[in-house]
């Protein structure tokens, strides 16, 4: 499965879809909670990563849109499948965690 758009336009997306940055964000988590950093260290290591991933600009309108959804249902489905991805994941390496390539062919499937 190659994935349907470019880097830039996957940024430009996590600033807007609810659902994407629900994953993201669940994605990071899951892997972060699982490091043997402590969990107050947690929150700085998450947002410094999305820096190192998408940039200084990108990464502060990408977390003001996450942060500003956290109670939304929607968002929260994609927190959940991209935590349940990279459980999948380390339970069964064979379970590679495809959920937001899945959303954006969906996405990009919808379009048309």
């Amino acid at each position: 499965m190659l994935m349907p758009i470019s880097p830039v336009e996957l940024i430009s997306i996590s600033k807007r879809n609810k659902l994407i940055s629900g994953y993201i964000m669940g994605f990071h988590h899951q892997i972060i909670s699982r490091s043997p950093f402590k969990p107050i260290d947690q929150q700085g290591i998450l947002v410094e990563s999305y820096y190192n991933l998408f940039g200084s600009d990108d990464a502060q309108e990408i977390l003001d849109f996450t942060f500003s959804n956290l109670r939304d249902e929607v968002f929260k489905s994609g927190f959940d499948l991209g935590s349940k991805d990279i459980t999948d994941f380390s339970r069964n390496s064979k379970n590679a965690p495809l959920g937001l390539l899945r959303i954006l062919h969906k996405e990009d499937n919808s379009i048309d």
